[in-house]
C-alpha cells in the first residue's frame, strides 16, 4: 500500500510538471507519508496519514514542521480532513533552502514521528 501511494504520487508530480525545473522529496513511515515539490520560488507539501486508524484521526489537531536547510523550519497546524490528507504551501526564497535530505516532524494525540525525505531528482 505504502509503496503504491509513493509511486502514484510520483508520477502525478511528475506528469504535471512541464516546463521549469521541479525538485521532488519522497518519505515515509508507519503513518504518513510525504511529497514535497519545490518549483521556482515556492514548495508544496502533502502530507497524507497512511496509517490503520484515519477515522480515529480524522479532525485532530496536527502540527508539522519541515526544517530547512539555514536551520529555519516552515510549518503549523492544520485539523486532519477526511481525505487524510495535509497540504501546506510556502512562498518565498527563504522556503526553497532543502538539503538533499530534510525532515519532517509531525505531531498529534501526544504522539511524534520524525520522517526523512529525500530529494529524488535535480
Amino acid at each position: 500500500m505504502k509503496r503504491a501511494y509513493s509511486i502514484l504520487l510520483l508520477i502525478n508530480f511528475l506528469l504535471t510538471s512541464c516546463n521549469s525545473p521541479t525538485l521532488i522529496y519522497l518519505g515515509e513511515s508507519e503513518q504518513w507519508g510525504v511529497i514535497l515539490k519545490v518549483k521556482n520560488y515556492n514548495f508544496t507539501a502533502d502530507l497524507q496519514y497512511i496509517g490503520d486508524d484515519i477515522e480515529g484521526l480524522v479532525g485532530t489537531d496536527i502540527h508539522y514542521e519541515i526544517k530547512l536547510k539555514s536551520n529555519w523550519s516552515a510549518g503549523g497546524n492544520q485539523v486532519l480532513p477526511e481525505s487524510g490528507v495535509i497540504k501546506f504551501d510556502c512562498d518565498g526564497s527563504g522556503c526553497i533552502n532543502l538539503n538533499n535530505k530534510t525532515e519532517v516532524t509531525l505531531e498529534w494525540d501526544g504522539k511524534q514521528e520524525v520522517i526523512v525525505v529525500e530529494k529524488l531528482n535535480e
